[in-house]
C-alpha cells in the first residue's frame, strides 16, 4: 500500500498538479501578455505619432526662425520700425513675398505665411490680398511673442477664411537689436493630422485622434469623434475623463472610456510646448476575445489530464507495485551495508532482470570498494612525499580547485579553509597579482596546442614572501565529461634568484663594454649608492662612491644650479620606472671649491629591472661635450643676433616676447622705434656711415635698457624694445628718455645731420595680450607719431588708431570703409593694419604679398594666395602666393586653369562669397583631384566680386591636418578678401586704362597727320604726336595751343574748330592757315575723355597746302586765317 500511495502521490505531484498549474499560469500570463501587448501597441503607436506631431511643430517653427533670421527680413522690419524707406525697401518687400509664397507652395498643409509688424499688420504675405491687413492674434498671443516665445494656437474657425474650415497658426517672434519688431506666422489646415491618423494598429478597432489643448478634435479615425470632446453628440464619458487629466503632471497615460455604449481602452500623449494631444484607442471586446478562448482551451486540457491520470494509476497498481516494494526493501538494506539478503525474482520480465542485475551490482560494489581503499592509501603516501604539491582544478576561466594535496597547502602556506576564503578556491587568485594575466594567457595558449602545460610564476605566502614555482600540468577528461587539469608544483625560488643575478651581471657587463671610453657609473637604487669608474676621480677630483646619490650631488653643487631641475627629473623618472632610458645635457662641476669650473656633459642612464619589471639598478655614462656645446651655443647666439647691431633679430624677439606673454599676463609694454628720414643719411653719406649710425643707436638703446628687457632690430632703421613688468607711466617715461637720448647731431666734414626718432608704444594687457596684437598697435601708434611731425612718442589708443587711419582718405578708402562698417565680429586690429599697408604702399603687388604673409602668419595657415580671372572669365591663374616654412609653392603650376575642368567652380561659393571645406576628402572627385596634389587638407576661399560678377578669389590652405574654421576666422578672412579685392580690382582697372591710353598714344603716333590733344577748358596741350613734334619742335606739353603753334600768341584764335564744336555735335572740321608754320590744314576737332577724367578735345590736322594758292585764302573755303 505504501508504494501505491507513493505512485498516486507522484502522479498527482508531478503530472496532474504541474499540468493544472501550467495551464492556469499560462492562461493568466496569456491574459496579461495580451493586455500588455495591446497597451504597448496602443502606447507605441500613440507615442510615435505624438513624436511626429512634436517634430511637425518644431519643423514649422524652425522654418519661421530661418525666415526671421534672414538679413533681408531683419532689414525690412528695421526700416519699417524706424519709419525709413531706403532704396532697397521695395526689393526687400518683393524678396520676402517670393520667399513666403514659395514656402506655402512647397507645403501642402500651409494656407498662408505672413510677415507682421509690431502692430500685427501684414508687411509681406504669400496671400497678396492679406498684405496691409491686421491679424486676429489675441492680446495674450502678442504678449507671449513680445517675450520671445513661439506661439502655437488652438483650432480656430473663421467664416471669411477657408469657408470656415478649422485651422491653426504658428507665430515666431522677430527681434531686431534686442527689440521686438514683429513676427512671422504660418496658418495651416488639418490635412497633415488626417495623414497622421492613418497609422495601422494590430487591432481591427484601433483608431488615432489629434486634439488641441481645448479638446477640439483636429482629426480622428473614429467617426463619432467630431468637434469637441465635451460635445460629441453621443452618449460618452470621454469628456469627463479628459477633464480629469492634468497634462503638466501627467503628459502621457492610459484611460478607459465609452462612446456610444462601446467601452474602449485608450492611451494619450501630450506635446509639452503647444499642449496638443494624440489619443489612441481600442475596443475592449476585441481584447477579451483571446482571453475567453484561452479559458475554454484550459478547461479541456485539465479534463483530459484527469482521465489519463486515472488510467495510469490503475495500470501501475496492478503491474508494478509488488516487485517495486520488494526491490526497494533490498536496496534499503544495501544502503545500510547489508549485502547478505538479496531479493530473487525469477519471472522472465524486466523485474527479473532487475533483480539479477542488482545482485551482480552488489558483488561489484564490494570488490571496487576494496580496490578504492587501497588506491587512496597509495595516492596519499605519494603526494605527501614529493618536494612540492599537487592540485586538480577545472579547466574554467579561473581554474576552480577540485582537489589540493597537503603538500600544496604547505607550499603556499594556507589551510584548506583559508584557500577557500582568501582565494575563493580558485587557481587564478593564488598567482602573484602582476603575473596573473601573463600566466593564464600562457596556460591557454599551451592547452590550445596540446594537453600539457609547463609554467613558471610567483606565489605570495601569508608572511608576504614571494616564491617561484614550476608547474607541470596535464588536461584530462573527467567522468562527467568535464575537462580537469592535474598539476604538480615544485618550489624553484633558489634557482630563479641565481638566474636573475646571472642576467643582471650579463647586462651590466654588456653596458660597460659598450661605454668604456667615458665615465661609467652604477646606481644601486635600494641602497641609494652610486659608484663611478676610476676616471671620474681623475676628471672631476672627487671620490668615486656616493651615498644618498641625488641629495649628495645637489648638496655638493656637482650640478650647475640652472640644470638642477633637469637632473632631478631624469633621475626621478629612472627611479620610479617611468623611463627605461633617458639622457640630459648638464653642466657638472670640475674641481673642488670656488675654483671649480662647470663643464658641459651628456648624461645617459639606463634602468635595470628584475623579472617582475621593478627597477633595482641604473647604469649610465657621462660624456664630456663641453667644447661642442660651447661652439653650438656660440652659433645659437649668432643666429639670434642681428649681425650689425648685435641686438636680437626679429624672429628671436618674437619667440622670447611670446614666451613671456604666455607665462605672465602683465603689465608689459612694447615699443617700436623708427629713425626719422634715415634714408637721407644713407643717400648722402653712404651705407657705411648709415651702418655706423645704426650701431651707435643700438649701443644707446642697449645702454638705456634695463635688465630683463628685450631689444631687437626688426629691420632697416626700425628697432623694438619690450619692457616686461612695466606699467603705463613707467613705459611712457622710459620712452621719452629713449627719444631724448636718440635726439642728437652727426657731423661730417661737409655737413651735419640732426637725428630724431619716432616711437610707438602699446601696453599689455590693455592693448593686447599677444605679440601680434601688441606689435600691430605699437606700429599704429608709430604711424600716428610720424603723422604728428616725427621726433615724438605716441601711446596707442582708439583715438590714435582713428587718427592713423582716417587722415585724407580718397575714393578707394571711402569704399573700403563702407565695407568695414557693414560687417561685424572680425578682428579690427588686423583689418586696420591691412588697410594701412594698402593705403601707404606705392606698389600694390608688394603690399598684397605682405598682407598675405601677415594674414597667413596671424592665423597660422600653410598657404595664402590670390587667383584672378582671365579677361573672358573662363579660367583663372595664381597671381600672388605666400607659403609657410616647409610648404611647397604651387603658383607656377596653377596658371590658366580652366573653370570647366571642375564644373561651375564659382557655384561652390555661398551667398556671402565663401567656399569653406574642413576636409577636402568630402569634396566631389573632380575638386579633390585638383586640390590633393597641392597637399591641401582644409581650405577657406573668399570670392572677389566686381558688381556681383565673380572675378577670382582669395584663399587660405591648411596642409598639416583637417581644420575647423571658426566664425570669427571666416568673417575676418572674408573681410580681408573684400579689402584686397577692392584694391586689386581698382589696380587692374587702372592697368587696363593705362594700357588703353598707351594704345591710344601709339595709334596717334602712327597717324600720318598732325594730331594733338588739348584741355577743353584751359587750351593746354596734353599730347603731341610724332609728326606734330617734327613740324613744331619747340611745342611742349603744358603750353597753350595758341602759344605753341602761333608764335607766342596771348589769346585763343578766333577761328578755332574746338570753339566751334557744338554741344550736340560729335566733331567739327575747319580749314586753317598757319602763317608761322606756313601750312594749310583741314583740322577736325572731336571730344575725348583723357587720362584722370580730364575733358579734352582731339585735333587731327591733314596737310592741304598743295591744294591751295601760295597766298590768300583757299578758293573753295571761306575760313580766313586763324588769328
Amino acid at each position: 500500500m505504501k508504494i501505491k500511495r507513493l505512485i498516486l502521490l507522484l502522479l498527482l505531484l508531478f503530472i496532474i498538479l504541474p499540468a493544472v498549474l501550467i495551464c492556469a499560469v499560462g492562461t493568466v500570463r496569456f491574459c496579461r501578455t495580451a493586455d500588455a501587448l495591446t497597451g504597448n501597441n496602443v502606447r507605441a503607436v500613440t507615442s510615435l505619432q505624438a513624436q511626429s506631431l512634436e517634430d511637425f511643430f518644431a519643423q514649422r517653427a524652425a522654418d519661421l526662425r530661418i525666415f526671421s533670421k534672414l538679413p533681408d527680413t531683419l532689414d525690412l522690419l528695421g526700416q519699417h520700425a524706424k519709419g525709413e524707406r531706403r532704396e532697397n525697401y521695395p526689393d526687400l518687400l518683393r524678396e520676402s513675398n517670393i520667399i513666403l509664397t514659395t514656402r506655402v507652395r512647397d507645403q501642402s498643409f500651409a494656407l498662408r505665411m505672413s510677415l507682421l509688424d509690431s502692430e500685427g499688420v501684414a508687411l509681406a504675405s504669400s496671400d497678396e490680398g492679406f498684405i496691409g491687413e491686421r491679424t486676429l492674434l489675441s492680446q495674450e498671443d502678442w504678449v507671449r511673442l513680445s517675450q520671445d516665445q513661439v506661439v502655437i494656437s488652438d483650432l480656430r474657425t473663421t467664416p471669411r477664411f477657408q469657408d470656415g474650415l478649422p485651422h491653426f497658426f504658428i507665430a515666431y517672434p522677430i527681434l531686431v537689436d534686442g527689440s521686438f519688431e514683429g513676427a512671422a506666422i504660418t496658418v495651416m489646415d488639418c490635412s497633415y493630422f488626417s495623414r497622421m491618423i492613418g497609422q495601422d494598429f494590430s487591432f481591427e478597432t484601433g483608431t488615432l485622434t489629434v486634439l488641441d489643448p481645448s479638446g477640439q478634435v483636429a482629426a480622428s479615425g473614429n467617426s463619432q469623434l467630431k468637434g469637441s470632446v465635451f460635445e460629441l453628440g453621443v452618449e460618452n464619458d470621454l469628456g469627463i475623463q479628459w477633464q480629469a487629466i492634468d497634462p503638466a503632471a501627467a503628459p502621457s497615460g492610459s484611460l478607459r472610456f465609452s462612446i456610444g455604449g462601446v467601452k474602449k481602452l485608450g492611451y494619450y500623449s501630450t506635446v509639452a510646448a503647444p499642449g496638443w494631444t494624440v489619443l489612441g484607442a481600442v475596443d475592449l471586446w476585441e481584447l477579451e476575445a483571446p482571453v475567453r478562448q484561452a479559458l475554454i482551451s484550459t478547461g479541456w486540457a485539465v479534463g483530459a489530464l484527469a482521465l489519463a491520470f486515472l488510467v495510469m494509476y490503475l495500470v501501475l497498481s496492478r503491474q508494478f507495485s509488488y516487485p517495486l516494494v520488494r526491490l526497494s526493501e533490498s536496496i534499503r538494506r544495501m544502503r545500510q551495508g547489508d549485502y547478505s539478503d538479496r531479493y530473487v525474482y525469477n519471472k522472465p520480465n524486466e523485474f527479473g532482470e532487475i533483480s539479477t542485475a542488482l545482485g551482480e551490482l552488489m558483488d561489484a560494489v564490494q570488490t571496487k570498494q576494496a580496490q578504492l581503499t587501497e588506491s587512496n592509501r597509495d595516492l596519499e603516501a605519494l603526494t605527501a612525499n614529493i618536494p612540492g604539491g599537487v592540485h586538480r582544478c577545472l579547466a574554467d576561466e579561473y581554474g576552480t580547485f577540485d582537489y589540493v594535496s597537503e603538500g600544496y597547502l604547505k607550499l603556499i602556506g594556507y589551510t584548506q579553509s583559508q584557500l577557500e576564503r582568501v582565494f575563493h578556491n580558485q587557481f587564478y587568485y593564488t598567482i602573484y597579482e602582476k603575473d596573473r594575466e601573463q600566466t593564464m594567457r600562457r596556460l591557454r595558449e599551451q592547452l590550445e596546442a596540446g594537453d600539457e602545460a609547463e609554467l613558471e610564476y610567483r606565489l605570495v605566502r601569508p608572511d608576504g614572501t614571494v616564491i617561484w614555482v614550476y608547474d607541470k600540468g596535464r588536461r584530462v577528461r573527467g567522468s562527467k565529461g568535464e575537462d580537469l587539469i592535474y598539476c604538480v608544483l615544485l618550489d624553484v625560488t633558489g634557482s630563479k634568484k641565481a638566474q636573475e643575478e646571472l642576467r643582471a651581471n650579463e647586462e651590466r657587463l654588456r653596458i660597460i663594454l659598450d661605454q668604456t671610453e667615458d665615465i661609467i657609473f652604477e646606481w644601486h637604487l635600494l641602497e641609494d649608492c652610486v659608484t663611478y669608474s676610476a676616471n671620474w676621480e681623475r676628471k672631476f677630483g672627487r671620490p668615486p662612491v656616493y651615498h644618498n646619490f641625488v641629495e649628495e650631488a645637489l648638496a655638493q653643487k656637482d650640478v650647475h644650479p640652472d640644470d638642477v631641475p633637469a637632473f632631478v627629473e631624469l633621475m626621478g623618472a629612472i627611479q620610479e620606472g617611468r623611463l627605461p632610458y633617458g639622457q640630459a645635457e648638464l653642466r657638472l662641476r670640475r674641481g673642488e671649491g670656488a675654483s671649480g669650473q662647470y663643464i658641459w656633459c651628456r648624461l645617459r642612464v639606463t634602468a635595470q629591472t628584475d623579472r617582475s619589471g621593478q627597477v633595482y639598478k641604473a647604469v649610465g655614462v657621462i660624456v664630456d661635450i663641453d667644447s661642442e656645446k660651447r661652439a653650438a651655443l656660440k652659433l645659437l647666439q649668432k643666429s639670434q643676433r642681428d649681425p650689425l647691431t648685435k641686438l636680437y633679430n626679429r624672429s628671436t624677439a618674437y619667440k622670447l616676447i611670446s614666451g613671456i606673454l604666455e607665462r605672465e599676463r602683465g603689465p608689459h609694454a612694447l615699443m617700436i622705434l623708427d629713425i626719422d628720414d634715415f634714408k637721407s643719411v644713407n643717400d648722402s653719406l653712404g651705407h657705411l656711415f648709415g651702418d655706423a649710425v645704426l650701431t651707435d643707436i643700438a649701443a644707446r638703446l642697449t645702454k638705456l635698457s634695463r635688465p630683463g628687457e628685450i631689444a631687437s632690430r626688426i629691420g632697416g632703421d626700425e628697432f623694438l624694445l619690450f619692457l616686461p613688468g612695466a606699467g603705463g607711466e613707467e613705459a611712457q617715461a622710459q620712452a621719452k628718455e629713449i627719444e631724448a637720448a636718440l635726439r642728437h647731431t652727426f657731423k661730417t666734414s661737409f655737413q651735419e645731420y640732426r637725428l630724431t626718432a619716432s616711437l610707438g608704444l602699446a601696453l599689455a594687457p590693455e592693448h593686447g595680450s599677444s605679440y601680434t596684437a601688441l606689435f600691430q598697435n605699437a606700429d599704429t601708434a608709430l604711424y600716428a607719431a610720424k603723422k604728428r611731425g616725427k621726433g615724438c612718442c605716441c601711446l596707442y589708443s582708439e583715438g590714435v588708431r582713428a587718427e592713423a587711419l582716417h587722415g585724407g582718405q580718397g575714393e578707394t578708402i571711402g569704399h573700403v570703409q563702407t565695407v568695414m562698417e557693414t560687417r561685424g565680429g572680425w578682428n579690427e586690429r588686423l583689418s586696420d593694419q591691412i588697410f594701412k599697408i594698402l593705403y601707404d604702399s606705392k606698389d600694390t603687388a608688394t603690399a598684397v604679398r605682405l598682407i598675405l604673409e601677415i594674414v597667413g602668419r596671424y592665423y597660422g595657415v600653410s598657404r595664402a594666395y590670390i587667383f584672378e580671372n582671365s579677361p573672358d572669365d573662363s579660367a583663372c591663374s595664381n597671381t600672388y602666393e605666400w607659403c609657410a616654412e616647409g610648404v611647397s609653392p604651387a603658383k607656377d603650376s596653377l596658371q590658366d586653369i580652366p573653370y570647366s575642368t571642375v564644373g561651375d567652380y564659382p557655384a561652390n561659393f555661398n551667398e556671402e562669397g565663401v567656399f569653406y571645406c574642413g576636409d577636402i576628402h568630402a569634396l566631389p572627385p573632380g575638386l579633390y583631384e585638383l586640390l590633393a596634389p597641392q597637399g591641401i587638407s582644409s581650405m577657406l576661399q573668399c570670392a572677389i566680386l566686381d558688381d556681383g560678377r565673380f572675378k577670382g578669389y582669395v584663399g587660405f590652405d591648411e596642409c598639416a591636418a583637417a581644420r575647423l574654421w571658426t566664425k570669427e576666422e571666416i568673417d575676418t578672412l572674408t573681410l580681408v578678401a573684400q579689402i584686397v579685392g577692392i584694391f586689386l580690382l581698382k589696380q587692374r582697372a587702372q592697368d587696363k586704362l593705362a594700357a588703353a591710353y598707351e594704345r591710344q598714344r601709339s595709334v596717334m603716333d602712327s597717324m600720318d597727320n598732325w594730331t594733338y590733344v588739348i584741355n577743353q577748358e584751359t587750351y593746354e596741350l596734353l599730347y603731341l604726336n610724332h609728326k606734330t613734334q617734327l613740324i613744331a619742335p619747340d611745342a611742349k606739353v603744358g603750353e597753350r595751343c595758341y602759344e605753341a603753334f602761333f608764335g607766342g600768341r596771348s589769346t585763343p584764335c578766333r577761328q578755332c574748330p574746338m570753339r566751334a564744336l557744338r554741344e550736340d555735335a560729335s566733331n567739327c572740321t575747319m580749314e586753317i592757315h598757319n602763317k608761322v608754320l606756313g601750312v594749310w590744314s583741314a583740322a577736325t576737332a572731336s571730344r575725348l575723355d583723357w587720362e584722370e577724367g580730364v575733358k579734352a578735345v582731339l585735333l587731327c590736322c591733314n596737310d592741304i597746302t598743295k591744294y591751295k594758292e601760295p597766298k590768300g585764302p583757299a578758293s573753295r573755303g571761306t575760313t580766313p586765317e586763324a588769328g
